[in-house]
């Protein structure tokens, strides 16, 4: 990760800029599922409800914080293009130096080059949790994808916000707002949580879409609380859903398996917006993805419900 920021401070053309998102996402490949799980690792049974609150908070809040930092150093600090990442590249060598210290908890196993085979590891304890959780992983992170992929390009095109710190703090209300939500929601049934989280983000986009229609900046602000609402319901409550029962040896896997979902969601329709855009323009590409996470919402609740009545069923038998 210090490598591909590094690159990027650097980079003066567009094989560099590839070469540096590649290794950011060899970055996050290797790092993502581990850290969660070794969030697991380094606590005790007792406070693995409190690790899932975690898993879940923490990289939302993240974003934002980047998104913000990203902003301010753009808008005041000198060398917009290479500053930013060189002070990211900083804080990820500083957190290279404890995590070397750190001790491993699990004992060491034959097969190192079999265990670097992709594979995607849903483990039978969680299976039926993982399935449910699914429509609640791509709606939150396809929302994401829209506030990170088409969200600058929407505050600076179509709202006419100029200040990079502004349009930073508008991701900002989205990921906080969903950090905020996993620590005060932490408690809560896990379905209840997605539930909420699944009608906030229909909620969201569709004040997303009034916010552009009306070309509202302020619109569009509690567009991006109420999606950080659905954000933090959504994912959170699917994560806690799933972490919380993971085998010690295969908690790695399955937050890979997490991730594995949540990136495609917030990827792919990120990249097809953007080759739509040219044809149809930023204004109706908008409209069309904050259709796409309404209709992905709608489709986790549905999975909710049946779980819900299922288990009634089990309940009552």
């Amino acid at each position: 990760a210090a490598a591909s920021m590094l690159v990027m401070a650097f980079a003066d053309s567009l094989n560099a800029l590839l070469i540096a998102r590649v290794l950011q996402g060899i970055a996050s490949g290797l790092g993502f599922g581990t850290l969660g799980a070794a969030l697991l690792d380094y606590s005790p049974a007792s406070r693995h409800g409190t690790v899932a609150m975690l898993n879940g908070a923490v990289p939302p809040a993240a974003i934002g914080f980047g998104a913000l930092l990203s902003g301010i150093l753009v808008q005041f600090a000198p060398h917009p293009f290479q500053v930013p990442y060189l002070v990211v590249a900083s804080l990820l060598i500083l957190a290279l130096v404890p995590a070397c210290l750190l001790k491993e908890r699990h004992p060491r196993r034959p097969g190192v080059l079999r265990s670097l085979v992709p594979s995607v590891l849903i483990p039978k304890e969680v299976r039926r949790e993982f399935f449910v959780a699914v429509g609640a992983l791509l709606a939150s992170w396809a929302l994401v994808g829209m506030n990170l992929g088409l969200g600058a390009s929407i505050s600076k095109t179509l709202l006419n916000i100029q200040s990079p710190t502004l349009g930073a703090l508008a991701i900002m209300a989205v990921t906080g707002t969903s950090s905020i939500l996993g620590v005060l929601t932490f408690r809560f049934n896990a379905l209840k949580v997605m539930v909420l989280g699944c009608a906030a983000l229909i909620v969201g986009s569709a004040c997303l879409v009034l916010a552009v229609y009306t070309e509202s900046v302020a619109v569009y602000f509690i567009a991006s609380i109420i999606g950080g609402i659905g954000l933090g319901g959504a994912f959170q409550g699917g994560l806690r859903t799933i972490v919380e029962r993971v085998p010690a040896l295969q908690r790695g896997g399955t937050l890979s398996s997490v991730y594995l979902v949540s990136y495609l969601a917030f990827g792919l329709p990120t990249l097809i917006a953007g080759l739509l855009i040219p044809s149809f323009g930023l204004k109706n590409v908008t409209y069309g993805y904050a259709g796409f996470v309404m209709l992905l919402s709608l489709i986790a609740l549905a999975l909710i419900a049946g779980t819900s009545r299922q288990n009634r069923r089990t309940s009552k038998g």
